[in-house]
């Protein structure tokens, strides 16, 4: 036993029966009625006329029966109709899909940070999300240098960080830092001035330089400036780390104030001791790619102006 099957549309055929053929093909099935269907479209009758035969034409069959008691369905028109009516509807769904983001409604955002701008970033998240409920995020903790990186590679549409940038990136300033010194609180009443802050014989723990190389700078430069070079250092991965060994009393250390705050705030075992200078103080801010195309990331930044 042999079958014949009925050859596939032509591509270009295919093209050509557009979404505006296919609405009209299903109002007009769902009315029955040419007059009422064109008023739904808000189509003069001889155009919806035109464009069922040209979809008639393009499918190479008959998808009304017309008489002068109305107009219904072929059994290929009733068909046809099943397999339309779910196309729209998807079809109508990704358009407003497509709206709501390119109004920046939804969407994604990606976004760096570091220790420093978790109190920043709980004040202004919660705020955003509220007003874009539909906008996912995807954060990433990550020192400034490797946020510049991503920044300008797109794997990042926006960071927290350590200002100033380089003029390819844009910037807005939001807070200050510093660098502080943190101390165990057994050996605070013994320390009074800067020069007593930095006594040569005491143990120093700090980060690893290569997590935060503009910190390791600072921190260079300051014991340069004052001709002084730590005899013992300890070197760390992490800041917990850091507060665990200055709490223990094994040392004390150099590390930006706004993230040592932000890990011993239950903590009486430090004492932050603020350090003079005005090169050991700098912006923290919001910094984009100029020209980065994210309707989302347009909203986010106007929230925070």
């Amino acid at each position: 036993m042999s079958f014949t099957s009925t050859p596939l549309l032509p591509l270009d055929r295919m093209q050509n029966a557009n979404l505006e053929l296919l609405r009209s093909f299903v109002v007009l099935g769902e009315t029955g009625h040419f007059g009422r269907a064109a008023s739904r479209l808000h189509l003069s009758q001889p155009s919806l006329t035109k464009q069922i035969r040209r979809l008639e034409d393009l499918l190479g069959a008959a998808l009304f029966d017309r008489s002068r008691q109305g107009t219904s369905l072929t059994p290929f028109g009733q068909r046809f109709l099943i397999e339309v009516r779910p196309l729209l509807h998807h079809a109508d769904k990704i358009w407003r899909s497509g709206i709501r983001e390119a109004r920046g409604e939804c969407g994604h955002l990606s976004l760096g940070f570091n220790l420093s701008v978790v109190d920043i970033m709980a004040s202004l998240l919660p705020r955003f999300q509220n007003r874009f409920p539909n906008v996912t995020f995807t954060l990433d903790d990550a020192p400034s240098h490797d946020q510049i990186a991503k920044l300008r590679s797109g794997d990042l549409d926006v960071g927290f960080m350590r200002l100033p940038v380089e003029e390819d990136l844009e910037a807005r300033p939001l807070t200050r830092d510093a660098l502080v010194l943190a101390i165990p609180r057994k050996w605070s009443h013994t320390i009074e001035e800067f020069d007593d802050l930095l006594p040569k014989e005491s143990t120093y723990i700090l980060l690893r330089p290569e997590l935060s190389p503009d910190l390791n700078k600072r921190i260079e430069r300051l014991f340069a400036a004052h001709n002084f070079f730590p005899a013992s250092v300890h070197r760390v991965n992490t800041i917990w780390t850091l507060v665990a060994l200055v709490s223990a009393g094994i040392g004390m250390a150099l590390i930006h104030k706004s993230a040592i705050d932000t890990v011993t705030a239950d903590t009486g075992s430090i004492v932050i001791r603020p350090l003079p200078g005005q090169e050991l103080s700098w912006d923290i801010g919001v910094v984009w790619r100029a020209g980065r195309s994210n309707p989302v990331l347009t909203h986010f930044l106007k929230m925070i102006e």
